[in-house]
């Protein structure tokens, strides 16, 4: 490693890369409303353990240089484009989905009340699937749906 910064960015991402590989895993095949859900339920999970790279480095990485910020970012825009390819979201509501559990976590965190420490969680991740539904589950069923009738379709343009 040329520096310090240099090795706390290589190691910031190689950290953030075995935790997202292991949530791909478990978030691949499953249908899109599905998958959201079981990626905002392994956030909260993963980072309300303290043992997500995501959540536990961000104030961390905040405090360092431009290559430590740049591989942290580089892990993000990752998770943004699986989720908008694999979730069948937009990169709005990725990015939503991602600060929102990051402030409702660092909020309940801070609580000292188990109670709303769980009502802030499950507000913010129901309201997210609500979300999710509202804006894509129509255009992921219908981008499902056109795939299987995509034959059909042709031949239908074919004859016209």
């Amino acid at each position: 490693f040329r520096n310090k910064e240099q090795l706390i960015a290589e190691a910031c991402a190689l950290a953030v890369d075995e935790r997202a590989e292991e949530w791909k895993e478990k978030l691949r095949g499953l249908p899109p409303e599905e998958a959201f859900a079981a990626f905002l339920d392994g956030y909260i999970e993963c980072a309300g353990s303290g043992d997500c790279p995501f959540a536990s480095l961000r104030a961390a990485v905040a405090r360092h240089g431009k290559a430590v910020r740049q591989a942290y970012t580089e892990k993000v825009e990752d998770l943004i484009s699986f989720m908008t390819e694999e979730l069948s979201c937009g990169r709005e509501e990725a990015i939503l989905a991602i600060v929102a559990v990051s402030g409702a976590l660092s909020v309940a965190n801070a609580s000292s009340d188990p109670k709303f420490w769980k009502e802030i969680l499950e507000t913010t991740r129901r309201n997210l699937v609500q979300l999710w539904v509202a804006r894509w589950a129509p255009k992921a069923k219908g981008a499902h749906r056109a795939r299987r009738t995509l034959p059909r379709r042709k031949k239908a343009l074919v004859a016209a």
